[in-house]
């Protein structure tokens, strides 16, 4: 939370897009993100913390990584609790979701 907070107040006026996975794995996700444009802000976050993150930092879209335990679940709660605000997808569909971030600028 402190990162988003950082690029806040130094003017960043980048939108964030947050990767919900237990490891560190995320070059995939980042890379995706990049190819959106330049507006875009990829942010990893633990799976445990991602309500407290959607809540502080309102991200734009959330990705989540389907292949965790219960990433199916996570995903479907995920969509039911802030889908209506933004894009939810699972990583196995990033192209999609650098379509939609490229739409959306």
């Amino acid at each position: 939370m402190r990162t988003k907070r950082r690029h806040l107040q130094a003017g960043d006026p980048r939108r964030w897009v947050l990767y919900a996975t237990p490891g560190g794995r995320d070059a995939a996700f980042a890379q995706a993100v990049v190819e959106a444009g330049d507006s875009w802000k990829p942010l990893t976050v633990q799976s445990y913390r991602l309500d407290e993150a959607i809540r502080n930092i309102q991200p734009e879209a959330v990705v989540v990584a389907a292949a965790q335990p219960d990433g199916a679940g996570l995903l479907r709660r995920t969509l039911a609790l802030h889908g209506r605000r933004r894009v939810v997808v699972d990583d196995c569909h990033l192209h999609v979701l650098t379509k939609l971030l490229n739409a959306a600028c």
